[in-house]
């Protein structure tokens, strides 16, 4: 039992949807689903009667123009900025909570379709990363 981002009591964990308190569509449901497909590759990944849980909230999803064109016109650069909140239940008993951030970079396109599609490509590479990280160290030693 235990290992790295838990304490020592649990062992496997579910992984509800979260709540997404951003403007970004699914957001919730796309974290959610990167921390339980990481903890499933570890083998720490449980179903809803398990007595371990990571509630979780998407705090904030912003995308915002990081940088301009050569000529200093035109945007050259998207960067996607989240914060995920975090805390670990066992038995209904907070163990820990943590907030996550991140950051993730995107080219602009030529429309606004290609535009929202790279920017929610974004999402998903950010929502990967930041819940790999939130996998190893939810609840520091």
């Amino acid at each position: 039992m235990g290992g790295p981002g838990f304490p020592e009591e649990v062992g496997a964990v579910y992984v509800p949807v979260f709540t997404n308190r951003s403007s970004e569509p699914e957001a919730g449901a796309v974290f959610s689903q990167a921390l339980a497909e990481h903890l499933a590759r570890e083998g720490r990944a449980a179903g809803p009667m398990s007595p371990a849980r990571i509630d979780g909230e998407v705090v904030s999803l912003i995308a915002s123009p990081a940088a301009t064109m050569k000529d200093g016109r035109g945007v050259g650069i998207y960067r996607l900025t989240g914060t995920v909140r975090l805390k670990l239940l066992r038995d209904g008993r907070e163990l820990c909570r943590r907030d996550f951030n991140g950051a993730e970079d995107f080219l602009p396109a030529e429309n606004l379709l290609g535009l929202d599609a790279n920017r929610r490509e974004a999402v998903h590479r950010l929502a990967e990363r930041m819940m790999r990280q939130a996998g190893r160290e939810l609840c520091p030693p």
